[in-house]
């Protein structure tokens, strides 16, 4: 927190996600920006549910922390959690909060399917200029005013960017940096509340660390480096720009990473229950079956691919295994093993051939391949020409035998 006082962007996004352990629960988590616009969590809570009263003893234990801002005003940015909106306004009344476009925008997909439509509303959003904000609001008047209505009740300045406060130095319209939370968040999502505290606060202790180790590289008193690399860019657009940095250099970035954090008391340290009231565990609401450990895809959002198994005993990713196997395609069978042996019948030398193929290889050698081998007839064509001999000289014996016969 001490960090996000001294340097960090003045914008707060809220992120709550499902716990997946054994009694369920939601994890809540307020995070922030730096100079470099890397992620910076700022503190977490379990409750048992997304309600405004759960929301509202967390952002109490934040607004000490939060109020202090060397900016003096923050912006939050959320994704219009259940009752959220309630509790912000009543701890920070008067601070600017922002909703985020990709879920405004489908929530709005649900009540107009016009593809014009949509990209009216994209290029409000986007817009940084008051009249250009109009210019499309005006398009999508003309074509549905119902629609443009409802957006301006939502408040156009908690969605477009020319409605924005420039005190916040943030300029983003989704709340995707609260969302990255998730994923580092994964492996604490199944683990006990105690185990679940302590690995956040190793997560952070390893986060600061490294980013500290990277700020001794760089030199006092200048630009970050990701600030270095848009100028790059848009110097290669522009030919004049006036810089005006947000964090004033890079001894404003130490200090985001200056704060140590210390890790948490062993379990053995912790105060004993009360042994007046005795603490019962919370009602187990898990749902039978398997608990999924990964978040569920909405319909518009790209869908992951399912790995196909495959069959070790014809190779087929059909959808059978090794057991179920009633032969994979036509002419890639696997054919089992068979000790072949071939005999020259010139030379009367009999040769093993232990290698086995499929059907679709075999066929392919006989076709490109010529055979070094006699075929059968060729092989026998000696013992034919003997056997095509040996008859007529039979049939010969016997003409001459009944010429005999009648002779006599």
């Amino acid at each position: 927190m001490k960090a996000f006082q001294g340097s960090c962007r003045g914008v707060v996004g809220f992120y709550a996600g499902h716990l997946t352990g054994k009694w369920g629960g939601v994890l809540v988590a307020a995070t922030t920006l730096d100079g470099e616009n890397r992620l910076v969590p700022l503190g977490i809570g379990v409750a048992r549910s997304e309600t405004k009263e759960n929301w509202l003893i967390f952002l109490k234990d934040l607004a000490p922390g939060i109020l202090a801002h060397h900016s003096g005003k923050v912006t939050f940015i959320s994704d219009q959690q259940k009752g959220l909106l309630e509790a912000v306004a009543e701890v920070f009344p008067g601070m600017p909060h922002r909703y985020c476009w990709r879920h405004n925008y489908k929530n709005f997909k649900k009540t107009s399917k016009s593809p014009t439509l949509h990209s009216s509303m994209w290029n409000a959003a986007k817009a940084y200029k008051i009249k250009h904000f109009e210019e499309h609001m005006i398009v999508m008047y003309q074509e549905n005013a119902k629609v443009a209505e409802y957006l301006m009740k939502q408040g156009h300045q908690n969605w477009s960017r020319a409605f924005f406060d420039p005190i916040s130095c943030c300029e983003h319209l989704n709340n995707n940096f609260s969302e990255s939370f998730n994923s580092m968040a994964t492996e604490l999502r199944d683990k006990p509340i105690v185990i679940l505290g302590m690995l956040y606060g190793e997560l952070v202790m390893k986060m600061f660390t490294k980013r500290r180790e990277q700020c001794t590289k760089w030199k006092s008193g200048d630009l970050v480096p990701k600030a270095k690399d848009l100028i790059k860019k848009m110097l290669a657009i522009s030919e004049k720009f006036h810089v005006q940095a947000s964090v004033v250099g890079e001894d404003y970035y130490r200090t985001t990473c200056a704060p140590k954090v210390f890790p948490l008391e062993d379990i053995s340290d912790y105060p004993g229950p009360p042994t007046e009231n005795k603490i019962l565990h919370p009602p187990s609401q898990r749902k039978p079956g398997r608990p999924h450990s990964k978040r569920r895809r909405s319909y518009d959002e790209p869908q992951t691919e399912k790995k196909k198994r495959k069959c070790t005993q014809c190779g087929s990713t059909e959808g059978h295994n090794k057991r179920t196997c009633k032969g994979g395609d036509v002419g890639k069978n696997q054919t089992r093993y068979r000790p072949r042996t071939e005999c020259d019948a010139i030379n009367f030398i009999f040769t093993d051939t232990d290698e086995a193929e499929t059907s679709t290889a075999r066929g392919k050698a006989k076709k490109k391949e010529p055979s070094n081998t006699q075929s059968f007839s060729q092989a026998f064509a000696g013992i034919g020409y003997v056997a095509q001999n040996i008859v007529t000289v039979t049939q010969d014996k016997g003409k001459q035998g009944k010429k005999n016969a009648k002779k006599k």
